[in-house]
């Protein structure tokens, strides 16, 4: 047996997930597997599991990953598609991780209840008020049909308004979220145009990942869209460690009984209005 042929498969199946891993073991002739963990194993299709008949000598496969969050890319279309960590965890009895030391409790107690069954505690250094970890920017805008995908404009002329009325060490640890591409595009070129420099992506692109700040564009103000995929709103909400800006149409969603993390955000979120007064204008909060 060579070891060629093995060595082209771990770059093309794991470099895109993790270059570190394929470099060590290609630079370590002779290596000998002794664990492999794979990381958001919830996003990883089962065909990649068949990997480890590759390894005879691996002692221990451990997968890490979160069944509430997003599935393996495709799951929209094809709802027989599973991922590694579905499969196996039938066999086995997964350790569940109860303890959120990152998401500000008001979010967190939402995301338990619909997600977790209640399961998720949160440690006391996130007990802060809804007041201040969750505000809604009231946006009865209409949601647009654009080609494949959709956006909405009143929301970005919003969203634009309200950067601009953060303070600048907020700026630097802040994320656009929305479940739209196109609202992602319409995005950027608004912020191009303004020349502001705000990191922006999909909710399913940033899976994994955390912002202090997180400003989330909603854009469906008729129907829920891909709202309807529970694991996306849980992921959408979630990825906030301080303040999360919910825009969106706020008595559309507090009627969407379909989407009841939203629904629950849009009846507890405190209000975010614009306003304009002697001159000067900006964002004021109220219960």
């Amino acid at each position: 047996m060579t070891v060629f042929p093995l060595r082209v498969i771990l770059i093309i199946v794991w470099a895109p997930l993790c270059p570190y891993v394929a470099r060590t073991i290609l630079s370590k002739p002779g290596w000998r597997l002794g664990e492999f963990i794979n990381d958001e194993a919830s996003q990883v299709p089962l065909f990649t599991l068949s990997l480890s008949y590759l390894f005879p000598e691996m002692e221990k496969l451990v997968l890490v990953g979160d069944p509430e969050q997003l599935a393996p890319y495709g799951t929209d279309h094809n709802h027989t598609l599973n991922s590694t960590y579905e499969v196996v965890k039938r066999g086995v009895r997964p350790i569940f991780l109860d303890v959120n030391r990152r998401i500000p409790l008001p979010i967190a107690e939402v995301s338990s209840a619909i997600s977790y069954s209640g399961r998720l505690n949160t440690h006391p250094t996130e007990n802060i008020s809804v007041w201040d970890c969750c505000k809604w920017l009231d946006v009865p805008g209409k949601e647009i049909k654009d080609g494949d995908s959709k956006s909405n404009p009143d929301e970005i002329e919003a969203i634009v308004k309200l950067i601009k009325t953060l303070p600048s060490h907020v700026l630097g640890d802040l994320t656009v979220l929305t479940m739209y591409k196109k609202q992602v595009n319409r995005l950027n070129n608004r912020f191009k145009e303004e020349k502001m420099n705000v990191y922006v992506v999909t909710a399913d692109s940033y899976q994994g990942r955390e912002a202090g700040t997180v400003i989330l564009s909603l854009v469906s103000a008729a129907a829920p869209g891909f709202a309807k995929n529970k694991r996306r709103v849980n992921v959408s909400i979630t990825r906030v460690q301080k303040v999360l800006y919910i825009v969106g149409h706020r008595q559309f969603w507090r009627k969407v009984d379909s989407v009841p993390a939203m629904k629950k955000l849009a009846e507890i979120a405190s209000d975010l209005a614009w306003y304009i007064q002697n001159g000067t204008q900006g964002f004021y909060t109220s219960q």
